[in-house]
């Protein structure tokens, strides 16, 4: 590969790894807002899967993933592991504190 081209994609390439990071971070705080739900939903013996709630998030994100020219397909597979993994959060809170 010749040097202005690796110049470029090294750019490029810091640019991902900043949006990666960006993308993390948003992760984060989404999961200790899941936190925060498993708490109120333990409060007030809610169970942790709301199949409805969760097929309002996924048709949401897929619409605005339309409107920003990214899959719809593929904003499905991510927000069904991002929710799927927050259920798993909030049931294992839920078992954690009602042993407590």
């Amino acid at each position: 590969m010749n040097t202005n081209a690796n110049d470029l994609l090294k750019h490029h390439r810091r640019q991902i790894d900043r949006i990666d990071h960006a993308m993390i971070d948003l992760l984060a705080q989404r999961f200790q807002v899941v936190d925060e739900i498993g708490k109120i939903k333990h409060a007030h013996n809610i169970d942790a899967i709301l199949p409805d709630r969760m097929e309002q998030v996924i048709r949401q994100c897929m619409e605005t993933a339309t409107t920003k020219n990214v899959d719809p397909a593929l904003v499905r597979t991510i927000w069904t592991a991002i929710i799927a993994t927050a259920i798993a959060e909030e049931q294992k809170l839920l078992h954690t504190e009602s042993k407590i």
